[in-house]
């Protein structure tokens, strides 16, 4: 059974910050009305890390051994691919550009997501396990766990683009989500912390409890940068919500129907304050953030799939991994979000 536990002292903090949210008037996207998963055949890749690109209007898919890097669109689900890599193992967008993390070549590979005509490349200090697009810095952020290191790339428009090494952060990273909004990321160190980055000074500015029960928070993270929520994915299932804006403070804790096999990925579609939460044993739980302070269950959708990550785009999917089954499995979205 899920239940949701909102910590008192906070709850009110959250309706605030909803109830002037409120103000910004967006509306949720249309509803969808296609309830049936679709399954996407990726040939050759098993996939661990997706990434929506609004930008583009397509999923990433990094092709690992097969040295592509695969784009769904979102609409049609039509697949198209570049290749010329290594063995990507993470992707992300970047002023419109591919940002990709080459596992085996060890570079962060700057290209086009047309023809995958490479513009810039730089090595990497170690083999690397997720990349992001750190806007509101210029730059792109490489997590290398086996040195416990996250190394930050300065991405410059030039002609050509060039990308260089501007730092490095030393700390264990098992997950990476940036806010623009307040010029930072987050990330799980382990040992049941949060760990906050500047994402100019290259430093962690605060540590915080992860709102999970022991040391678990194995899971990944989501965030709502508009109204300050970050959602953490505990290994027991439980969703801790913390308040970025307040130092890590807890707002809610929400447990889900995740099970012994804990949860796989989550992501969060902001425009319709809906969590998807993709569930170890398979399948994918929805949960809407209510302005009483916390999540509210919505939907379970049943799935042969047995994810490894997941993300979700803005018109209403989810789109699950599922590396044995060299696919991308899509599940729609059908209820309408909050307008907040």
């Amino acid at each position: 059974m899920r239940v949701l536990v909102v910590v008192g002292a906070f709850a009110a903090t959250l309706g605030g910050a909803l109830a002037v949210a409120a103000g910004c008037q967006n509306g949720p996207a249309a509803l969808r009305t296609d309830a049936s998963p679709t399954s996407i055949l990726i040939p050759g890749a098993t996939p661990a890390d997706l990434r929506f690109s609004a930008v583009l209007g397509r999923v990433l898919v990094p092709g690992g051994a097969s040295g592509k890097v695969f784009l769904i669109d979102d609409r049609t689900f039509a697949v198209t691919s570049v290749s010329g890599f290594s063995s990507p193992t993470s992707v992300d967008e970047a002023s419109g550009f591919l940002v990709i993390a080459d596992g085996a070549a060890r570079e962060i590979v700057i290209a086009s997501p047309t023809d995958g005509h490479v513009v810039a490349r730089a090595a990497l200090h170690d083999v690397p396990s997720l990349v992001r697009a750190i806007t509101v810095s210029n730059e792109v952020w490489v997590t290398e766990p086996a040195s416990h290191r996250i190394e930050a790339f300065h991405f410059e428009l030039t002609s050509p683009p060039t990308i260089a090494l501007r730092g490095t952060i030393d700390t264990p990273s098992q997950s990476l989500v940036a806010d623009a909004t307040r010029a930072r990321a987050y990330t799980n160190v382990g040992g049941g912390a949060v760990a906050s980055l500047d994402a100019f000074l290259h430093t962690v500015v605060e540590s915080w409890p992860s709102g999970c029960a022991g040391t678990g928070t194995s899971g990944g993270l989501a965030l709502d940068a508009r109204r300050g929520i970050l959602f953490v994915a505990c290994d027991d299932g439980t969703i801790a919500m913390l308040d970025v804006a307040n130092h890590g403070a807890a707002l809610a804790a929400f447990a889900d129907d995740a099970g012994a096999s804990g949860v796989a990925g989550i992501d969060y579609n902001a425009i319709r304050g809906h969590l998807y939460v993709a569930l170890g044993q398979g399948g994918v739980d929805i949960s809407e953030l209510s302005l009483e302070g916390g999540l509210a269950p919505v939907d379970h959708i049943p799935s042969i799939a047995q994810p490894a990550c997941i993300a979700a785009d803005y018109v209403g999917n989810a789109f699950l991994c599922d590396p044995a089954g060299e696919r991308v499995i899509v599940v729609p979205d059908v209820h309408l979000g909050v307008d907040f």
